[in-house]
């Protein structure tokens, strides 16, 4: 089946299947915009979510889907028609179906936990947080939960749903954070430690092997092999041309890790208590080199080079050197 045909019987099914439980969807095309504001915001939030930018026109085709729950408040759930049409070449509708089912699942489930919002002590168990960059989500940031990091920001989530990939969350606001009447480092250092729970690390050695490989269409030219392996923290140790990568394989969002108390303890110790440098390559993880024996120049270009391949993962145009005695994390001006 290609794409075009797809994307409408998919529209048709979804239709079908959740019309009687009162869900309307809408079909938005990629080019589209809008006047009326509600749809711009909408466009707004799925490009900036999906394309790392808030321009008026949509960058992809999305399914929007919307319930009505009160004069005030609806439910929301919105699928990359894309996205669907790869999973669906992979398992069929049973596939899609069922992505589609956990979603309106999650939105449902959303609405249930809303209701408990207020009290800290039901609820405190799903805090967790996600790191996102804050120049694109200034004005969104204003009304919520979040520190400042150089240029970017972590935010103070509730998790409502998490289905391998699919991760269902929403943002805590100001106006119920003051209701809760907790201090700010105590929300977030239970909620880094729900995460750290959640989605633990995991440590790689990473460097270029003594071995080469010739490769034909440079020329023959011998090219050093890059490696990377698992990485014992409590037993390894780092060659001096190696440095350690750091992802939580359950989680998208795993750069937060470095904010795990015990992460930074394994980091201080692999590095002998001596600063580091963090280098984020992307929301899912980042770098960490030894500060003495890396050229910051090299880490500059290199996250330059990653931010301009992969711009709808970037999280930070900085490099960030660890302080360890003064348990700081700062960016690096070049």
């Amino acid at each position: 089946m290609i794409y075009v045909d797809f994307r409408k019987e998919c529209l048709g099914r979804i239709k079908e299947e959740y019309k009687t439980f009162g869900w309307s969807i809408k079909l938005y095309l990629k080019g589209d915009t809008s006047d009326d504001k509600e749809e711009l915001d909408f466009i707004h939030q799925t490009n900036l979510k999906y394309f790392g930018h808030s321009k008026d026109v949509l960058d992809g085709d999305f399914y929007y889907m919307t319930k009505k729950v009160s004069n005030n408040s609806k439910m929301m759930s919105r699928f990359e028609v894309s996205f669907l049409y790869d999973e669906f070449k992979k398992g069929g509708w049973k596939k899609v179906d069922h992505i589609v089912k956990i979603n309106i699942t999650s939105a449902t489930d959303s609405q249930i936990t809303i209701g408990n919002i207020d009290d800290y002590d039901s609820i405190n168990n799903m805090l967790i947080v996600r790191p996102v960059r804050y120049k694109e989500n200034e004005d969104d940031l204003k009304e919520m939960v979040f520190r400042q990091i150089g240029d970017f920001a972590l935010v103070l989530y509730m998790r409502v749903s998490d289905d391998k990939q699919l991760l269902t969350s929403f943002k805590i606001s100001q106006e119920v954070f003051k209701n809760w009447g907790k201090s700010e480092d105590e929300v977030f250092d239970r909620a880094l430690e729900n995460s750290s729970i959640l989605y633990p690390e995991a440590f790689t050695r990473a460097g270029i092997s003594m071995k080469e490989i010739i490769v034909p269409e440079l020329g023959n030219m011998r090219v050093p092999i890059l490696y990377n392996a698992p990485f014992a923290v409590d037993g390894d140790k780092l060659k001096r041309y190696e440095h350690l990568t750091v992802t939580c394989p359950q989680y998208p969002n795993g750069a937060v890790s470095f904010f795990y108390p015990r992460v930074k303890d394994k980091l201080n110790k692999v590095f002998d208590n001596e600063d580091y440098y963090v280098v984020f390559l992307s929301i899912a993880g980042f770098a960490v080199h030894s500060y003495s024996n890396t050229e910051l120049e090299d880490l500059v270009e290199a996250l330059k080079d990653n931010n301009e391949r992969f711009p709808q993962d970037t999280l930070t145009n900085y490099v960030y050197v660890y302080r360890v005695v003064e348990d700081k994390l700062e960016p690096v001006m070049v």
